[in-house]
């Protein structure tokens, strides 16, 4: 999978279910905080911030949000600003296509669909 956020979301709902207490829940909490840009978004690397990046960063702090000895109260602040920017990355309804999926070298695939199918799951576990 393209970028960090993806591995970062399956695996906190992972840890969510079989092991909250875990380190890795509040390594990979600490890290989601600490990467959210300015603009309430996400985004890989140097590049701006995205909407595939975004959903899977807010997807990944709700895996835990309740139950979790990590559990923050400024994380629905986080989720609110990160919500805010996924409504300024989107035009008609839906978000572009990002990389997600590996294919062989240096070939990615990635869908509107896809992307926005993400940004939706992500603003319902967050009732936005």
């Amino acid at each position: 999978y393209a970028g960090p956020y993806y591995a970062i979301y399956v695996n906190l709902r992972m840890f969510a279910a079989v092991a909250p207490k875990s380190p890795a829940v509040a390594r990979a909490l600490a890290h989601l905080r600490a990467a959210q840009r300015s603009d309430g978004g996400w985004g890989q690397g140097g590049a701006a911030s995205d909407p595939l990046s975004t959903a899977l960063a807010l997807l990944g702090l709700a895996a835990v949000r309740t139950g979790a000895p990590e559990n923050d109260p400024a994380d629905r602040d986080r989720a609110a600003r990160g919500i805010a920017a996924l409504r300024a990355m989107g035009s008609d309804g839906a978000w572009p296509a990002y990389k997600l999926i590996f294919k062989g070298v240096g070939a990615f695939h990635g869908s509107r669909t896809l992307t926005t199918t993400f940004v939706l799951k992500a603003a319902l576990a967050w009732r936005a």
